[in-house]
């Protein structure tokens, strides 16, 4: 008895050095600090003082008393190999904690690389550490739902640049290659070859900067509805995110020769009077480096730096050659019809935007009216059980009643069979004795 407890204290207060990195560090742990061999010791000197103990209160014992003062003490025993485990578990634990806390982060809070796959982003990996992108998502989870869905249009506005710069990128060497090619028939037979690999990323650039304007639209859009939702608290936040989705999504305009909307394509048209394509391109270019040079987010100044940087470096070549000769088709500004038209999108989806915040705002009010009924079917359903209970327990009662009234009548109908009986017998005695006396 005394060795399994001795044992399996040993093995308890061993398990926590097992756990914090494996079979070397834990003996490591042992050999740099006491706390492993002090609660073994203790616990091995208070058991051979109990075994000893017993063993002495046994022999002044005899007969049943002394059989029953044993079982009491091994009960005890089971009760102190127990306590003995759990109190070593523990004191090892926080001994761990307070000499060597970085120890106990990395082994429990260690996990192997892994990446997250974002729908409306670049892919985020945690490799080399796994704490990062938890990290990350336990700050998001802090942060209100207006900052969540504004930390989502940052991250949809530095997708869509990261796009369009390789965009511009790919352009400026597809117009590179077309520019220094050597004769027509080698460019035929290059193309052929490398123009079509070329091509087919430029296309692909181009596609996944359609997407990641798509997406920064309803990111847009829900900051919008969010921002609306706290009632005015956030209108220079939103103010300024704003700004940055304008400017990017004016970028993505330029580099798309995609029609502006009717206030900044007015504008276009009176400042440049004509060319409205070349005047685009530096008007696009004074607004992102003014919009670098007020920065106060660091994601943004960064994203914006990076833009400034591909924009003097890539797109120099583009518009030089655009200055020699524009063989471009050019957005047809002056198109009322098409502009009232763009005015009218705009409105109806800002109707739409209401009425979907309206049709949210019934959505969550029906929402809280079902769990209303919900609880209250609860309620209705408890008190039925409780009746049915009732209704169970009545029926008992009576169904015992009902036994013992028809145990009763029958005591009672087998005293009336004797008593009749008896009746009988006395009327036909009574009749005897008149018969006789008759006679006589």
């Amino acid at each position: 008895m005394h060795v399994i407890i001795f044992w399996q204290i040993f093995f308890f207060a061993f398990c926590p050095c097992m756990w914090v990195d494996g079979w070397m560090e834990g003996l490591g742990v042992c050999r740099n600090f006491p706390f492993f061999s002090s609660p073994c010791l203790s616990a091995f000197v208070l058991e051979g003082y109990l075994g000893i103990f017993t063993k002495r209160k046994g022999k002044k014992k005899t007969g049943r008393r002394r059989e029953e003062k044993k079982g009491k003490v091994n009960f005890f025993k089971i009760y102190f190999c127990l306590f003995t485990q759990r109190v070593s578990v523990v004191f090892c634990f926080f001994l761990i904690i307070a000499f060597r806390p970085g120890t106990i982060h990395r082994s429990l809070f260690s996990f192997p690389p892994f990446s997250i796959a974002l729908p409306h982003r670049c892919e985020m990996s945690t490799a080399p550490g796994g704490a990062v992108g938890d990290e990350i998502q336990s700050r998001l989870s802090k942060l209100s739902v207006y900052k969540r869905a504004e930390y989502h249009c940052v991250e949809g506005i530095a997708a869509l640049r990261e796009s369009l710069r390789d965009v511009v990128r790919l352009e400026g060497e597809e117009s590179g290659t077309n520019d220094h090619g050597a004769s027509k028939a080698v460019q035929k037979i290059s193309g052929s070859a490398s123009g079509g690999g070329g091509r087919a990323e430029l296309a692909k650039a181009r596609q996944a900067a359609r997407r990641a304007h798509q997406q920064l639209d309803k990111l847009a859009k829900e900051a919008q509805r969010a921002a609306r939702r706290e009632d005015g608290g956030c209108d220079a936040d939103m103010k300024e995110l704003m700004r940055h989705v304008e400017s990017a999504k004016r970028w993505y305009r330029e580099c798309f020769r995609v029609v502006p909307p009717i206030e900044e394509g007015y504008e276009r048209q009176g400042d440049t009077g004509g060319a409205p394509g070349l005047d685009g391109d530096l008007h696009a270019r004074q607004c992102t480096q003014h919009g670098a040079t007020s920065m106060t987010t660091p994601l943004l100044a960064a994203n914006f730096n990076d833009v400034n940087s591909n924009i003097h470096n890539g797109r120099d070549g583009v518009t030089s050659s655009r200055n020699a000769s524009v063989t471009a088709p050019q957005p047809t500004v002056s198109d009322e019809e098409f502009l009232l038209f763009l005015d009218q999108v705009r409105r109806n989806d800002e109707l739409a935007d209401v009425a979907l915040d309206r049709i949210s705002h019934g959505l969550s009010r029906l929402h809280e009216n079902a769990l209303n009924v919900t609880s209250e079917l609860r309620t209705q359903e408890g008190l039925l059980v409780a009746v049915e209970e009732r209704v169970e327990t009545t029926h008992a009662n009576l169904s015992v009643l009902n036994k013992r009234l028809r145990k009763f009548l029958a005591e009672k109908n087998k005293c009336d069979c004797f008593m009749y009986a008896f009746c009988c017998a006395l009327l036909l005695g009574v009749v005897a004795a008149i018969a006789v006396l008759l006679k006589t």
